[in-house]
C-alpha cells in the first residue's frame, strides 16, 4: 500500500475513474437477470441465522451463541464453538475465522480451518471483530486496536479521547469511526506507514465502514437518510451509490458493494449490488421477505432472509461471461485473440473488450481497447510494444443485460 499522507477529505468526484460520479451513480441502469444465476438456501432448521460473513468458498455465520461455518462448495456445515458461549459476529479470511466470546470463556476467539487450531487470543476482550489476511482488529473500551496473530503484538490505532469502533480491514489499512471531531467520521490508517486519513468531514453520521483493497464503503447520513458512499483510496475520490431509499449496512468485494435498502417501503428490505467498475445496480433479491446482512465475496453474495418461519440464509452467485484470451504468433506479427461468450453460449456483440498488461501478473494496466464483432463475439489485438510487459490479459468491464469478465493471463516473455 502506498502512503496516505496527503489523503483528507474529498474535494472532487472524478468522472471515467473506479468512481465516476454521484449523478451516474444516481441513475444507474438496472441489470438483467443474467447477471445473478438462482437463488440457493444455505441453512434450514429451527433458530435465527445472522451476521454472515463469507470469504472465497467459506461461510462463517452466528446461530444462538454458536458459530459455525458452511463449505459453500460441498455444502458441509460445522459447528466452530462447542463451548455455545459466542456472543457476537464472527469474521472470517481466507481460512482463519475470530469472534468474540462472553462468559467464562470471555475474549476474542481464533479458528484455524485448515488446521484445526482453536484458541483464545492473548487480548482483553473486544468487540466488533474484523480480520484480514494475520491481523485481527476490535473495539475495547471505545478504542479501535488491531492484533497481529504472527507476532502477537496489539496496538491501539484510534485516539484514546474519541469513542471509536466498527473497524474493518485489508491489508495493511485498517478504517473505523470515531467522533472526535464531534460526530461519527470514517478514519483510515496505513499500518506500515503510520499515516492516518480523515475520509469524511459532513456533520452528519458517516458509520459502519468496509473496507477492500483500496475500496472503502459506509453507511452516510448527510442526505437525511442513510445512504451508502464509497472511497477510493488510490484517488481520493467519494460517491454515493444509490438515490432513493434508505441504504444501510454495506459491504464490499473486488470493487463490489452490497447494501441493505427499503427503498420499496412497504415495511420491507431488500439487497442490492452496485458494480463500481460497470457502474450498474443489481437488485438481488425480490421481496420474498424481509432481507438484510449481506456479505460479498468475489461472485458470492450471501444475505439472511424471514420468510415463512425462522430466518435462514441464502446465496445468489453472479454469473460473468467467458472471455477467452489466446497469443498468436503464427502470422507476420503476434497478436491476441479470444472470444466473449455470455449465458448458453451466445456471442456478445458490440462489447468493448480491453487489453491489459503486467509485469508481475498483479498490478495490470490498460493499454488498448477494441469492440467484439458481429457474428461470433470475437475480438483481435496487436501485441502491444511494452518490453516490460510479461503478461497479458483482456477485461470486459460489464454492462446493464451482462456481468463484467476477465480472461485468464497469457505469459509473453520468457
Amino acid at each position: 500500500m502506498v502512503a496516505r499522507e496527503s489523503r483528507g477529505v474529498v474535494r472532487r468526484i472524478l468522472a471515467g475513474s473506479l468512481l465516476v460520479g454521484a449523478a451516474v451513480f444516481g441513475s444507474a441502469a438496472p441489470a438483467s437477470a443474467d447477471w445473478l444465476d438462482t437463488e440457493d438456501r444455505l441453512t434450514t432448521g429451527d433458530g435465527t441465522r445472522q451476521w454472515p460473513q463469507v470469504s472465497g468458498s467459506r461461510l462463517v455465520y452466528a446461530t444462538g451463541s454458536d458459530i459455525r461455518v458452511q463449505d459453500l462448495n460441498s455444502g458441509a456445515d460445522r459447528l466452530l464453538t462447542p463451548d455455545h458461549a459466542a456472543s457476537g459476529r464472527p469474521a472470517i479470511s481466507g481460512e482463519r475465522v475470530v469472534w468474540p466470546q462472553s462468559g467464562s470463556t470471555a475474549g476474542i476467539w481464533y479458528a484455524n480451518l485448515d488446521t484445526g487450531e482453536r484458541r483464545r487470543l492473548d487480548v482483553l476482550a473486544g468487540e466488533d471483530v474484523a480480520i484480514s489476511g494475520t491481523r485481527v482488529c476490535y473495539t475495547r473500551a471505545g478504542r479501535v486496536r488491531v492484533f497481529d496473530l504472527a507476532t502477537g503484538a496489539e496496538s491501539a490505532v484510534s485516539p484514546d479521547a474519541a469513542n471509536a469502533g466498527h473497524c474493518d480491514l485489508s491489508g495493511s489499512t485498517v478504517v473505523w469511526q470515531d467522533d472526535r471531531a464531534g460526530d461519527a467520521d470514517v478514519y483510515a490508517l496505513d499500518l506500515t506507514t503510520g499515516a492516518e486519513s480523515r475520509l469524511t468531514s459532513d456533520p452528519a453520521a458517516q458509520t459502519l465502514p468496509r473496507i477492500d483493497d483500496h475500496v472503502v464503503v459506509w453507511q452516510d447520513g448527510r442526505a437525511g437518510t442513510t445512504a451508502v458512499h464509497a472511497y477510493d483510496l488510490d484517488t481520493d475520490t467519494e460517491t454515493s451509490l444509490a438515490a432513493a431509499g434508505a441504504q444501510t449496512a454495506p459491504e464490499v468485494s473486488d470493487g463490489r458493494v452490497v447494501w441493505t435498502d427499503e427503498r420499496h417501503g412497504h415495511g420491507n428490505a431488500e439487497v442490492y449490488l452496485f458494480d463500481l467498475a460497470a457502474g450498474v445496480e443489481v437488485r438481488v433479491t425480490q421481496d420474498d421477505g424481509w432481507s438484510d446482512s449481506p456479505t460479498i465475496s468475489g461472485d458470492r453474495v450471501v444475505y439472511a432472509d424471514v420468510r415463512g418461519a425462522g430466518r435462514q440464509l441464502y446465496l445468489r452467485t453472479i454469473t460473468p461471461p467467458q472471455l477467452s484470451v489466446a497469443l498468436d504468433r503464427t502470422g507476420p506479427a503476434p497478436v491476441v485473440t479470444g472470444r466473449l461468450v455470455g449465458t448458453g453460449g451466445a456471442p456478445v456483440v458490440a462489447a468493448t473488450v480491453r487489453l491489459e498488461t503486467s509485469t508481475d501478473a498483479r498490478t495490470w494496466h490498460d493499454v488498448d481497447a477494441v469492440t467484439t464483432t458481429a457474428g461470433d463475439g470475437s475480438y483481435e489485438f496487436a501485441v502491444p510494444d511494452v518490453p516490460e510487459a510479461g503478461w497479458l490479459r483482456a477485461r470486459f468491464a460489464g454492462r446493464e443485460e451482462i456481468a463484467p469478465a476477465v480472461s485468464e493471463a497469457v505469459r509473453t516473455v520468457g
